[in-house]
């Protein structure tokens, strides 16, 4: 961003120059056609853009809290969302609660479907 499309406070100028070594494969080298100052102030101008990068996406979280606290909360009790729920959490809405099913204990065994056996078994369950 800094070096190669120019975009930050240095200016529009592009710095270094980047050549892939095809026969080589995909290794890159840079020839650096800059001063050691001009080095320190790309590094500096890096650095900042991190850090306001870094200081944008905290504010953004903490200012969305409850957002991503809802979502957080839809993940850990589903694991995966669909784009509807996702979308109806970003919206502020709860999503239904998720019910697993356990065996209930007062169930009789004879409620329980039984196993059924293969051929060998059932012949052999006859003929005793």
């Amino acid at each position: 961003m800094v070096t190669r499309y120019g975009m930050s406070d240095l200016g529009t100028r592009t710095f270094g120059q980047k050549e892939e070594l095809i026969f080589l494969g995909k290794e890159l080298h840079e020839e650096r056609n800059y001063s050691e100052e001009t080095a320190r102030n790309i590094d500096r101008e890096v650095s900042r853009l991190v850090e306001e990068g870094l200081k944008r996406a905290t504010d953004i979280l903490v200012g969305r809290r409850d957002t991503l606290e809802r979502v957080v909360g839809g993940l850990l009790e589903r694991e995966t969302l669909e784009k509807e729920s996702f979308d109806a959490l970003m919206a502020g809405k709860k999503l239904p609660r998720v019910i697993d099913r356990k065996p209930d204990i007062s169930e009789k065994e004879s409620d329980i479907p039984p196993k059924r056996a293969s051929d060998g078994e059932e012949t052999a369950a006859r003929t005793e």
